[in-house]
């Protein structure tokens, strides 16, 4: 165990540094040990999974990336509950990689599973909140959905407003700017 926690460090230290490729051997070693001796699901692997989802991203390979970290998240969401901070951030990463592959319908739905918990993690006022609204209401335009992004993007303008005042942010510029293209759709 000891030795794959020492991979792990060395990975994700590789990765930082821009090394993709031996951060990749180093992490994909580590799991190796740790599924063998406690299991594909085991706990301490979520992190080193999400590590190696990044990794693969860089590397081109999204599938595997979409994979890895989707192991990841289920993990998370066993181990600390479907609204941990853990659970929030890998579900970021997913929305990421399914952006990058055009996965649209899943990343609706990560993202509409993002938002509540980052609402039920830093209430209402989290700008991060209001930035994914706007990604929710972008990818429900490219669903055309233009009623539920409408909708949306109205949400995003009111949580910028709440978080800087009215009108006084780029959040809320783009919010007013994506919510008049959503309606001149609707109104057409």
């Amino acid at each position: 165990r000891k030795v794959a926690t020492v991979l792990f460090q060395l990975g994700s230290a590789y990765e930082l540094l821009g090394n993709i490729d031996r951060a990749k051997a180093l992490l994909d070693r580590g799991i190796a040990i740790t599924e063998r001796a406690y299991g594909s699901d085991h706990r301490s692997l979520a992190a080193p999974l999400s590590s190696l989802g990044r990794v693969y991203q860089a590397l081109g390979d999204h599938a595997r990336a979409l994979d890895l970290l989707t192991h990841a998240l289920r993990i998370d969401r066993c181990e600390h509950g479907t609204e941990s901070p853990q659970a929030l951030h890998t579900t970021k990463q997913l929305i990421n990689i399914c952006s990058v592959c055009g996965d649209l319908a899943r990343m609706k739905d990560l993202l509409e599973s993002a938002i509540a918990c980052e609402i039920r993690l830093r209430g209402p006022e989290s700008s991060e909140a209001g930035a994914m609204l706007l990604l929710l209401g972008s990818t429900l335009g490219c669903l055309g959905d233009f009623v539920c992004a409408r909708d949306t993007f109205d949400r995003a303008l009111a949580a910028s407003n709440l978080v800087h005042g009215p009108g006084r942010s780029k959040a809320a510029a783009a919010a007013r700017a994506r919510l008049g293209a959503a309606s001149a759709v609707l109104d057409d």
